[in-house]
């Protein structure tokens, strides 16, 4: 497998069709898989590249202290700080990511991420019965909310 990067030229939903702009060499190993003749399949991420916004931000720490402070799982939760690098760590195991890739910060962080990253947050609270200090449905990104109303 390799992984490949482009930016969405045209998207057209009626047929199906979606036109990326991509790097010289990252064209040129496409044309290579290419010339196999076997039909090819593609997966596609898409990426916002937005920072996370401070209101995401703020609501990833308060679940990360309500976490913490549930003491829900064990030595591994004997600071804020070590709770935040078990969830990061797992985030990135996760979604294959490099240790230390994962950031909600707005240098390094996108709006995409740091919304999985809640919902696991929320789907680990939920399974294990812990009370939040906010309400989930105030914090959460309108995309987000549905997912969380039913």
């Amino acid at each position: 497998m390799t992984e490949l990067f482009g930016q969405v030229n045209k998207l057209n939903p009626n047929k199906g069709l979606v036109t990326l702009r991509m790097s010289d060499d990252d064209l040129r190993t496409l044309q290579k898989y290419h010339t196999t003749n076997q039909q090819q399949v593609l997966s596609v991420i898409a990426s916002d590249d937005n920072e996370p916004t401070p209101k995401q931000r703020r609501f990833a720490f308060a679940l990360l202290n309500d976490i913490w402070l549930s003491q829900v799982g064990g030595s591994w939760l004997e600071t804020v700080e070590s709770t935040r690098r078990h969830f990061y760590g797992t985030y990135e195991y996760y979604h294959g990511l490099d240790f230390g890739e994962f950031s909600l910060s707005a240098v390094k962080g996108n709006k995409s991420d740091t919304n999985e990253f809640i919902n696991m947050l929320l789907d680990y609270a939920v399974f294990h019965n812990i009370s939040l200090s906010v309400k989930p449905l105030n914090e959460l990104e309108p995309q987000e909310i549905a997912h969380w109303e039913y």
